[in-house]
């Protein structure tokens, strides 16, 4: 495995306010962080070992009287990677642009040897997209 540390972000980070994870590929750990003015706060953790890769779009406007067809097409939308395992989803990067969101998910099935579950493209029929490990 590499020894590097991937720097995920979550939606809502702002110039003031940074929301996010890293995960320390070597140490097999992750932390979910806050940050206000470049003071970070957060702990690591144990990452739980991950079955799978899941890349997927939510939104995080509750809106009760939409159209599915209106989900799929919301402007608010973001697309998210996370690690799956029975237990736990581990959220490591969101963002609204599906190439980036796509790019970390190839980057992560490489580094764990792990499948690719898409969601994002159609939430109706999942599909893997490779067959790793």
């Amino acid at each position: 495995m590499e020894n590097e540390i991937i720097h995920g972000h979550r939606a809502g980070s702002n110039w003031l306010r940074k929301s996010g994870v890293l995960l320390d590929v070597k140490g097999n750990r992750f932390m979910a962080y806050e940050s206000i003015l470049g003071l970070r706060s957060g702990e690591w953790k144990p990452l739980p070992k991950p079955e799978y890769i899941l890349v997927f779009r939510t939104v995080y406007v509750k809106c009760e009287d939409c159209h599915l067809d209106e989900f799929e097409n919301e402007k608010r939308g973001h697309f998210q990677v996370s690690l799956i395992n029975r237990q736990r989803r581990t959220i490591i990067h969101e963002s609204k642009n599906k190439q980036e969101v796509f790019a970390m998910a190839q980057h992560l099935a490489e580094i764990y040897q792990l499948p690719i579950r898409d969601s994002a493209t159609n939430r109706q029929k999942p599909q893997w997209l490779n067959k790793a490990a």
